[in-house]
């Protein structure tokens, strides 16, 4: 059941896309929308920035700091009136009653990881955009990587251009594994309300190609009719092969695990975990 939805935004182009997209399946499940905006303090960026500077200089940083922040929060907050108002949602801090769309603009002082890692444990999902495959914005991939990794709760990526819809057709990337397990239960609520439901495993060394027959089975105890599809990735990356074949499919929605690991104190995804965030064309719901 779906009843509270984080959405992070920076006050970037992409806020109001991610903003559609959450507020489209807050309307689906008759959710609340957690809109947060976080930011630096003075105190954090300090320590960054002011060794070896004399005061005056790091006074006119911190203005041009504040000044960018300020900037960033008014452009976050305007895409956040817009999309709130045209779907007509109230905002409110306490629930206002069961099936009913409503929203919350939420601030926090502190780095969005942290902020998010820390929300995340009372939320049902958390709504990202996807990253680019560049180094541009390093937020943005702790920010996912704290989410998928730390938050212990599904994460929705959004691509680029907002789908209208999420979740009338739906592939599932499975190899029977616990993160795989997570993602699925994390996406019932989608699953049972598809219209097509479909099975992808990539037989590997690790994944025997029937894993998929067992979760189609699996599923029909939940009443949710599911077809079995090997994908054969050949020379392609495994997970090229499982967005072309989501594609080929007509999915709205891939449902994926989210595999990372530990290394000195910082995470770091997989390979497939990671070319599916920064690639996919559709929504992807992981967890780990």
């Amino acid at each position: 059941m779906i009843r509270t939805i984080l959405c992070p935004v920076t006050g970037g182009r992409e806020d109001e896309g991610v903003l559609l997209t959450a507020f489209r399946v807050a309307r689906q499940f008759g959710a609340h929308v957690d809109v947060l905006f976080a930011r630096l303090s003075a105190a954090d960026t300090v320590p960054v920035i002011g060794e070896g500077l004399s005061s005056s200089v790091i006074d006119q940083i911190l203005e041009a700091a504040e000044r960018d922040w300020r900037q960033r929060w008014q452009a976050a907050r305007s895409a956040f009136d817009k999309v709130r108002a045209g779907f007509g949602a109230g905002e409110h801090d306490t629930p206002p009653g069961p099936g009913t769309l409503s929203t919350a603009w939420r601030e926090r002082v502190g780095r969005e990881d942290l902020v998010v890692r820390h929300m995340t444990a009372l939320s049902d999902l958390v709504v990202l955009r996807h990253e680019a495959d560049s180094e541009e914005d390093v937020q943005l991939s702790m920010t996912a990587e704290a989410a998928l990794l730390q938050g212990g709760r599904p994460v929705l990526v959004v691509p680029g251009i907002p789908p209208q819809h999420v979740g009338g057709s739906i592939a599932i990337a499975w190899n029977g594994r616990p993160q795989c397990a997570r993602a699925v239960s994390g996406a019932m609520p989608f699953l049972k309300e598809a219209q097509a439901v479909h099975v992808l495993t990539a037989p590997t060394h690790r994944t025997d190609g029937n894993v998929a027959d067992e979760l189609v089975d699996y599923l029909a105890w939940h009443g949710i009719e599911a077809q079995a599809h090997r994908v054969e990735p050949g020379v392609a990356p495994v997970g090229a092969a499982l967005l072309g074949t989501a594609a080929e499919l007509g999915a709205d929605l891939l449902v994926m695990g989210g595999y990372g690991h530990s290394r000195f104190r910082e995470m770091v995804l997989g390979g497939v975990t990671r070319f599916v965030m920064t690639n996919a064309g559709l929504p992807v719901l992981m967890a780990h």
